[in-house]
């Protein structure tokens, strides 16, 4: 039996073991399996894994370099240590194409374990599945799927039985976790933290922090990842129209522009590596399909649009400087002057001083909105996707929706254990889009409050 070893984390260096008779282990063979990062002239960046005798391995470099290219940067890395324990264990039992037979999967699943905890094997078998499928391996044993069957209890009792479809060797989870919500705000905590930063002055200005008010509404209200409520821009604020009505309807666009942060980037959307891309028709149909273009309430658009008109003159005015760091590029400059008539466009969320509002310095405001509130923020993790669990669990155990419009109102790319599913359509996110705003609007009158704050 071969047991591979990890001996070099920084050196991707592998020994590849035997048990002698004597019980002990000899290192029969070492592999280096390294990952290359080079920067070209023109500032782009080629993504390079090499197998044991220092080849290019090319179904990897066009993964990596087209398909992963508009990932997170976790997300990348993840996917790239997945691959690399791909290429290591098929070296290391001489096996061609990444074509593990039936006989090596369950060895395979268990090198991904090695020192790592289940949820983290399961994201590098899942990982590993992803490269699979885009190099046509489908049919490939790894890839064999099985069905599971899950129960779940609504908040009237009612009990409703899913089916899904699971890779049948994927490492299996802690029972205790897949049973257990993840941590999410609940209506009440919002309501106190809502409260909290309603009441709170800053010390250098006089107004509310009108800010944390929309950013948390657009948090729990349409949950939205925090990533992409930051780097919202004045043209991203919008009207589309709505085709069974014939009403042009506010929305917000969700989309990524050249050059921004890392905390403003919108997860699972395309990253443009130059303003030319604007005008290409991949980018125009993702910002324009129903899961970038989110439909709003118009009391939300209100909201944001005073914020704007209010807080961004008082910085233009009083630091021009900063102000101007909050430069944006414009996507689409015919609809941007038709929608504001501005010269400029800016990202949307200022600091107290006129800036943009850091991913960092927005994590200790609402922290410190959490303790003021006497909400627990869980584990000492940024307490901003709790709020995305929020409107998952009320979709989930108080308006009974399926896991597959759960995801398409949120906006992810998949659902967890399931591989294939049907896309809900455009008319079908509207629908889920007002039925969570009533169910909340029902429990709260958080908009009208935020409002009349501005008033």
């Amino acid at each position: 039996m071969v047991i591979i070893q990890h001996k070099n984390q920084r050196q991707s260096t592998f020994d590849v073991c035997e048990r002698g008779s004597d019980g002990r282990l000899y290192v029969v063979r070492k592999l280096q399996v390294l990952y290359v990062a080079t920067h070209l002239v023109n500032g782009e960046i080629r993504h390079i894994v090499y197998d044991d005798e220092m080849r290019p391995i090319p179904e990897i470099y066009r993964y990596l370099n087209t398909h992963l290219k508009n990932y997170s940067p976790s997300t990348f890395q993840r996917t790239v240590s997945a691959i690399r324990l791909l290429v290591v264990f098929c070296e290391a039992y001489h096996i061609d194409d990444f074509v593990i037979p039936e006989s090596r999967c369950h060895e395979f699943v268990d090198f991904l374990y090695g020192d790592n905890q289940a949820a983290s094997a399961y994201i590098y078998f899942r990982s590993v599945c992803g490269f699979l499928h885009y190099i046509g391996h489908d049919g490939d044993p790894l890839m064999t799927h099985t069905v599971r069957r899950t129960k779940t209890e609504g908040a009237d009792g009612s009990v409703r039985t899913e089916s899904h479809k699971v890779f049948k060797y994927a490492p299996k989870l802690n029972p205790e976790k897949t049973l257990m919500c993840p941590e999410h705000n609940t209506v009440k905590d919002f309501e106190d933290i809502y409260n909290v930063i309603k009441a709170k002055r800053f010390h250098n200005v006089e107004e509310v922090d009108i800010a944390g008010c929309i950013i948390i509404i657009l948090g729990f209200f349409l949950g939205r990842r925090i990533g992409e409520i930051l780097g919202l821009t004045i043209e991203d604020l919008s009207f589309c129209l709505d085709e069974e009505t014939g009403e042009m309807i506010p929305c917000l666009y969700i989309r990524n522009r050249v050059g921004e942060r890392e905390g403003q980037r919108a997860k699972n959307r395309i990253l443009p590596s130059s303003e030319r891309q604007y005008g290409s028709k991949d980018y125009i149909d993702a910002y324009r399909s129903p899961r970038n273009c989110r439909r709003i309430p118009m009391e939300i658009y209100e909201l944001i649009k005073s914020y704007i008109e209010l807080f961004h003159t008082k910085a233009a005015e009083k630091y021009p400087e900063r102000y101007a760091e909050t430069v944006a590029d414009i996507v689409n400059p015919e609809q941007f002057a038709k929608d504001w008539g501005l010269a400029e466009n800016h990202y949307v969320f200022l600091n107290t001083l006129g800036g943009l509002l850091k991913k960092s310095a927005w994590y200790k405001r609402i922290v410190r909105y959490y303790n003021e509130a006497g909400v627990p923020v869980g584990n000492g993790k940024s307490p901003n996707h709790a709020w995305r669990h929020g409107v998952a669990y009320i979709m989930r155990h108080h308006l009974n929706m399926t896991d597959r419009e759960i995801a398409d109102f949120l906006g992810n790319k998949s659902v967890a254990s399931v591989d294939t599913y049907a896309k809900a359509s455009a008319e079908d996110i509207a629908r889920l889009g007002a039925i969570v705003g009533q169910f909340i609007k029902s429990k709260i009158d958080s908009l009208n409050d935020a409002k009349e704050i501005i008033k």
